[in-house]
């Protein structure tokens, strides 16, 4: 993910250190950890991973790429979800308004009207899902941070959205 301040380009140098020093796998913990390259990466290596952010997207990155990881539970309940997101019809809303030049003042750039109504339709799908107990925390979290993944790969700029 484009994050200002990602360490995924100081995952080389980690691994590095730790197989220099000897350090096989053990606990390890990430208690910022951002956008959980790191964490994800030491879950990878075999360490017993403990990860969080006072951010609530880190913390929930922690939990759909460090605590759920790869689904053990069928993933084709993940899969239908994000099916069901990826086509949901663009709404107008925050996004669109926020984020958008939709907003009207011609200075907002950070997606087209398009993408930020995308967003848009799926972010409320998964507060619907959450508030209706259709999901748990950690479908939330996985589906979120697909969401927010997505995103970034239409973003317009850097950062946390």
């Amino acid at each position: 993910m484009r994050y200002i301040g990602n360490k995924t380009k100081l995952l080389e140098f980690i691994r590095g250190t730790l197989r220099r020093r000897g350090v096989g796998p053990g606990r390890a913990v990430d208690p910022f950890t951002g956008t959980a390259s790191v964490a994800r990466e030491l879950k990878r290596l075999g360490h017993s991973v403990s990860a969080s952010d006072v951010m609530e997207y880190g913390r929930g990155f922690a939990e759909a790429y460090v605590v759920a990881g790869p689904p053990e539970r069928s993933s084709s309940e993940l899969d239908a979800r994000l099916a069901a997101l990826n086509r949901a019809e663009p709404e107008d809303g925050f996004f669109r308004a926020n984020f958008s030049p939709a907003a009207g003042d011609g200075g907002r750039m950070y997606f087209t009207p398009e993408n930020a109504g995308r967003i848009e339709a799926a972010r409320r799908r998964v507060a619907d899902w959450t508030r209706e107990g259709s999901i748990d925390r950690t479908m939330r979290s996985s589906l979120l941070a697909s969401l927010i993944e997505a995103a970034d790969r239409v973003a317009n700029t850097a950062g946390v959205y």
